[in-house]
């Protein structure tokens, strides 16, 4: 069916980018970053979907007050998740290790 049809693929593909970015700017917008769930959403959006539209730079900040957020709430079950988006969109975008630790309480 692929084959037949490519670009009714390519064309659904975009609309699916398209309306999970949508949907992610509300979550961004709505969640409640030291709620149990909140943070870990928007860090599952920024992991997965934003750097679709967004530079890794311009992440950084949102998901470094959602570790924030969430070292100050006790939510340690979500916490690893953002410190690991946070760590590698921090390396992927050419920063040092010793900027690293001057932003993380580690």
């Amino acid at each position: 069916w692929s084959e037949s049809r490519p670009e009714g693929i390519k064309t659904r593909d975009a609309t699916m980018v398209k309306e999970a970015h949508r949907m992610g700017q509300i979550c961004e917008k709505m969640a409640r970053l030291g709620d149990f769930w909140g943070g870990g959403s928007v860090c599952i959006f920024h992991w997965y979907i934003s750097h679709w539209k967004r530079l890794y730079k311009r992440i950084l900040e949102p998901v470094l007050s959602i570790y924030n957020a969430q070292l100050d709430s006790g939510d340690f079950f979500h916490v690893e998740l953002s410190i690991f988006t946070y760590i590698n969109l921090h390396l992927a975008s050419g920063y040092s290790m010793d900027k690293l630790d001057d932003n993380l309480a580690l």
